[in-house]
């Protein structure tokens, strides 16, 4: 149990270092100018400090979150990981229509404060739009503003009507 007013009010703690948006209050990824030609993404788990070979790569997390739970929990260490890459896919936390509300909306949010997060270090960020089910598309839709590029699985393309199918391979729209 955190008693002290300090620990209580650590960033860490509490996540709640920057802007917000919608109902939830998700941490803002705020709007980056992106080109999309020529894009090459690696999956975080093969990532590494100083990987000189795929620094043009952006980072994705279409991978089981085992991989990547330290992008959330240890934030600071996964940042000197994947700092050297061009940009960063926000984290695909899943999110399954078995899950509780209070988990989608969870996993929503630790892939909306990652993101914020790695624009706050200088990153280029494209946010990753999951959902579980139209009941979970609206919350899934926040966090981020009206803009293009932004990633989704495949899956989660392809089983949603109100998305464009204007998605090459890479995931990215």
């Amino acid at each position: 149990m955190i008693d002290s007013y300090a620990a209580r009010n650590d960033p860490y703690f509490l996540r709640n270092g920057f802007e917000t948006s919608g109902k939830y209050s998700f941490p803002l990824i705020k709007r980056q100018e992106v080109s999309l030609e020529k894009i090459a993404l690696i999956p975080y788990n093969l990532t590494k400090s100083n990987d000189i070979k795929n620094a043009d790569c952006g980072v994705h997390f279409f991978i089981d979150d085992y991989r990547f739970f330290g992008v959330y929990d240890f934030p600071e260490k996964a940042f000197a990981r994947i700092c050297g890459y061009k940009f960063l896919l926000s984290p695909d936390f899943s999110l399954y229509k078995e899950m509780p509300m209070w988990k989608l909306i969870e996993n929503i949010g630790k892939s909306r404060w990652c993101g914020a997060y790695w624009q706050s270090k200088g990153k280029t960020v494209i946010p990753t739009i999951s959902w579980a089910g139209s009941e979970s598309f609206s919350i899934a839709a926040q966090g981020f503003r009206s803009q293009r590029p932004y990633s989704s699985h495949p899956r989660e393309i392809a089983a949603h009507p109100l998305v464009p199918s204007r998605c090459d391979s890479t995931g990215l729209s």
